[in-house]
């Protein structure tokens, strides 16, 4: 006996297959390999990325880029229909911002086949913009995201541009530790640097 359990009923739950919970997956797996599989599986269940007020679904990891693209509510991709990607590793977007304390839509980003999101939320009184990769932490050390928002018009030029340059947040990060990183502005600056028309204020990320 090993700790009220037979060496004979240890091993042979080791060795035993054991097929993955996960939706979709398949995977039969030894004990020790099926622990790391859950973790690392591309069909866990996951949050979609947009700000929690607008969606906040849970669904399997290989659907969340489909999901944001083509339906998801936190997302301008519903909008525009498809990805916003030029093809270029360069991509411009526009923001038209909201008086009230509500978070803006994201948006789906593919580079290479490699998927994306871009979030916009509002943690009063700052304005959080990060990119999150749809894959785990240690994919996210291959890649580096460059933030930048600016007044439109002044093509990065001007001095109270804010910046961010770091390592995209894995899809599975706390919404708390979320909101933590990433570009953060505070709402004075952010003031500074967007532009009003037709009582909107708009800026570009």
């Amino acid at each position: 006996m090993l700790g009220g359990k037979s060496l004979l009923a240890v091993t042979v739950i080791e060795n035993i297959k054991h097929e993955c919970r996960n939706e979709d997956c398949n995977e039969l797996l030894p004990l020790e390999e099926y622990k790391l599989h859950l973790k690392l599986c591309p069909h866990r269940s996951v949050r979609c990325p947009a700000p929690q007020e607008l969606c906040g679904k849970d669904m399997p990891l290989s659907k969340v880029y489909s999901h944001i693209v083509s339906e998801c509510k936190g997302s301008w991709n519903e909008d525009t229909h498809g990805e916003a990607n030029d093809g270029k590793s360069l991509i411009r977007l526009s923001y038209q911002l909201s008086t009230e304390n509500m978070s803006n839509r994201g948006f789906g980003l593919s580079l290479k086949g490699v998927q994306f999101y871009l979030s916009y939320e509002k943690v009063p009184p700052y304005h959080v913009f990060n990119v999150q990769l749809i894959g785990n932490a240690a994919e996210c050390k291959d890649y580096e995201v460059h933030i930048a928002v600016y007044r439109p018009g002044d093509e990065m030029k001007r001095k109270d541009v804010q910046r961010f340059s770091g390592e995209p947040l894995p899809i599975d990060m706390e919404r708390e530790m979320k909101k933590q990183s990433g570009l953060t502005v505070s709402s004075v600056q952010m003031g500074k640097i967007s532009v009003k028309k037709n009582d909107e204020l708009s800026l570009f990320g």
